[in-house]
């Protein structure tokens, strides 16, 4: 999950668990009182995660009701723990109570994907980027969808749709005596995307030609410039890696890069 939905999701917590960053007091059993950390649910980067911890989470929000930001995050936890009927159980009831719930459809759409229900989850992300305003996660999960069907051309368009969306919000901004226009990270994934997407298709100098597209936009994703990197060394060509490593490394987040270091 991108941070930019991460934010939306913690927007959306009720004011009481903001307050407190997502963690608040309980009383255990023995009736001492522990911190519940609820981004627990929430962060899509943490591949390994306490059951136990997770499961105190769920119980906090035995009876959420109709309370759709509780529905919504005891789904997500549901979802680390791979209970996947009660976690579609929630979005369910939280879809029914809101038709228009753009992450609701979205929530629901990445249960349908890891239960390899395809079509269901192409639909609800349908009905997520209507009623989501288009937010890029819809675009790379549909994408992931139709990569893992081998459907490679519609995964392309898919992206390439994002992107179009995406530029059309772009924001330029003066740098010295030239403009350039500024890309955000849900962009850079989305160039990330394409790209991978491209090289599955055999379709290498577009391939290329898409991240330095991306790279000339941003002049400081060290992300972009690996991928960059990485793919010119892969076809050997020393003269565009030369001149990349020349124009980039010395710019403070891309200095990090493995490629500048060497």
């Amino acid at each position: 999950m991108s941070s930019g939905v991460r934010l939306k999701i913690l927007l959306g917590i009720s004011a009481v668990f903001i307050a407190t960053g997502l963690s608040f007091y309980h009383s255990s059993p023995t009736g001492a009182e522990t911190t519940l950390n609820y981004n627990i649910c929430l962060d899509n980067q943490q591949v390994d995660v306490d059951i136990e911890e997770v499961n105190a989470v769920v119980q906090s929000l035995n009876e959420p009701g109709d309370d759709l930001n509780k529905l919504m995050l005891r789904s997500n936890c549901y979802i680390k723990i791979e209970n996947y009927e009660l976690a579609l159980k929630d979005m369910d009831k939280t879809i029914s109570l809101n038709p228009k719930f753009g992450l609701a459809y979205h929530t629901r759409a990445k249960i349908y994907f890891l239960t390899n229900e395809y079509d269901k989850a192409v639909a609800d992300l349908n009905h997520s980027i209507e009623h989501h305003l288009g937010d890029v996660d819809d675009y790379l999960l549909l994408a992931k969808i139709y990569i893992t069907l081998k459907q490679l051309n519609d995964a392309e368009k898919v992206i390439k749709d994002a992107l179009a969306a995406s530029q059309d919000r772009g924001e330029l901004y003066k740098s010295g005596s030239s403009t350039m226009v500024t890309i955000a990270y849900d962009e850079v994934l989305l160039y990330l995307s394409l790209s991978e997407i491209l090289q599955q298709q055999n379709k290498t100098e577009e391939s290329v030609d898409v991240l330095i597209e991306a790279a000339d936009r941003s002049n400081g994703s060290v992300e972009l410039f690996n991928a960059l990197l990485a793919l010119l060394e892969l076809n050997n060509d020393q003269e565009l890696i030369k001149k990349y490593k020349e124009e980039r490394c010395h710019i403070p987040n891309i200095k990090t890069s493995k490629y500048c270091k060497v």
